[in-house]
């Protein structure tokens, strides 16, 4: 039987006699949410993001063609770094983060400088800036689930 308890300021569980611990985030539907705030943890996102990116471009080669990556990423990885990305909060730090992300995959397909900006390139492959993407995906979020 679950019997609550308080440790210092802390509420603590105990579930059979057995203490259950604190955890930092939790997992709902693959979204992880940080327990404190209740806000989206972007960071797994970002490393799945990231992971995917480099297993595309080892499979690909050193001698790829650029528009069959930037294709490549766009369909396999920017779905991963956009997961989920309607329930957001718009912090800053999590549209950086996505953002920074997003150009250094642009800046690694073309071995680009990290001081270079990449939207001219992402003008010429059709892409648009990764925050762009995430308030219009919230824009059509709510478009389609608001009231009718």
């Amino acid at each position: 039987m679950a019997t609550p308890g308080i440790v210092g300021n802390l509420l603590a569980h105990k579930l059979d006699d057995a203490a259950s611990g604190w955890v930092s985030n939790v997992k709902y539907l693959g979204c992880y949410f940080l327990s404190r705030s209740c806000e989206e943890d972007t960071t797994r996102c970002v490393g799945k993001f990231y992971g995917s990116f480099n297993n595309i471009l080892n499979v690909l080669g050193k001698r790829r063609n650029d528009m069959l990556a930037v294709h490549l990423i766009k369909t396999y990885c920017l779905p991963m770094l956009l997961y989920s990305c309607e329930i957001w909060g718009a912090r800053p730090v999590d549209m950086r983060s996505v953002d920074v992300s997003w150009n250094n995959a642009f800046r690694k397909i073309v071995n680009a400088c990290w001081r270079e900006t990449v939207k001219p390139l992402q003008f010429y492959c059709s892409c648009l800036p990764a925050s762009v993407i995430v308030h219009q995906r919230r824009i059509l979020f709510l478009v389609k689930n608001g009231p009718q």
